[in-house]
């Protein structure tokens, strides 16, 4: 544990839009940390005077409350709260996801005994959507799996392509590793995968913790959003491509966008409509080239099948997605 003297300020970063209940089940479990230096800085996307006044009812200094001055999107929000920070190090908790009470004992030492490490990252229970732990879908963010704890340098593998750093859920970060000039409104939902490129990109070491620190709230996700998630996923890797500190790793960046471009042509199939199948086959056209797997082939197998049937082809392989590394 480290001296309350020396605990550097850690600030977090709570983005949240019209989930007062859950909003309140985070807010407490941002404050019963065991770690006590915290600037726990609500951000509200919706401007919302009733999140305001639940914000000023813990009557907590640590707490506190802004917005954007009008409705505004999770992306905009994020970057808001992030260079509004006022502690050296952040972290990221969601409305909808709670902290362990260790979460900040846990994962700030390895920041302040070593400085050259720039985020401190660990595991994660899921939660369903009424809050209970399920075991099952924990399991299937494997992206951690066996993998070794402490010092990773340099960690752009596990940052863009192994993506086991859980910035949204676990993790800690120092603020000046990251170049907020370089923060991108086009990396869109998949946002946390071009921070955690961020901070790769800074040159320094990531540490693993092999606790589990939070819970993340599993939702179903409308298309639309799943479909945003790709698009973002997709722009990310394409600028991952025209860096040339990255130049070993394209093979592996080429083969982690086959994902959300067979995403996308998945989704195409099943909604179908006019130029579906052309839209289909670009995307699996593209994922080919880089990669070649059962769930893409299963794409590409679908394009000359009516709409009813590959709907429920497409049903029947869909678990495949969410068992897929996906935000974690």
């Amino acid at each position: 544990m480290i001296p309350q003297s020396d605990q550097p300020l850690v600030t977090v970063a709570m983005p949240t839009y019209r989930r007062p209940e859950m909003l309140r089940q985070a807010i407490e479990s941002a404050l019963a940390q065991t770690y006590c230096n915290t600037d726990i800085l609500v951000s509200d996307s919706a401007a919302d005077p009733l999140i305001e006044k639940l914000v000023a009812s813990y009557g907590d200094p640590r707490l506190r409350y802004r917005n954007n001055g009008a409705v505004s999107d999770l992306i905009t929000n994020l970057r808001a709260v992030y260079t509004a920070a006022r502690g050296d190090l952040i972290a990221t908790l969601h409305d909808d996801d709670l902290w362990e009470p260790n979460f900040l004992s846990c994962l700030v030492p390895p920041l302040v005994e070593n400085p050259d490490v720039v985020v401190s990252f660990g595991d994660f229970w899921v939660m369903d959507a009424t809050g209970t732990v399920r075991p099952d879908l924990s399991a299937r963010y494997r992206n951690r799996e066996g993998l070794r704890p402490g010092r990773h340098q340099p960690f752009f593998d596990l940052a863009i392509t192994v993506r086991a750093l859980c910035t949204p859920m676990a993790a800690v970060f120092r603020a000046s590793a990251v170049d907020w000039t370089q923060w991108r409104q086009e990396a869109g939902t998949a946002n946390d995968l071009w921070l955690a490129y961020l901070l790769a990109r800074s040159g320094g070491a990531a540490w693993y913790e092999p606790t589990r620190v939070s819970r993340y709230r599993h939702h179903s996700m409308a298309s639309t959003t799943v479909d945003e998630n790709d698009r973002g996923a997709i722009w990310c890797f394409s600028r991952f491509l025209e860096d040339e500190q990255l130049r070993s790793l394209h093979a592996d960046i080429r083969r982690a966008a086959a994902f959300p471009h067979t995403s996308l042509a998945l989704s195409a199939l099943w909604e179908g409509g006019a130029g579906a199948r052309r839209r289909a086959a670009r995307h699996l056209a593209t994922a080919l080239h880089s990669a070649v797997t059962p769930r893409t082939l299963a794409a590409l197998a679908l394009l000359p099948w009516p709409s009813p049937a590959r709907r429920r082809v497409i049903g029947a392989i869909s678990d495949l997605r969410s068992r897929h590394n996906g935000r974690g």
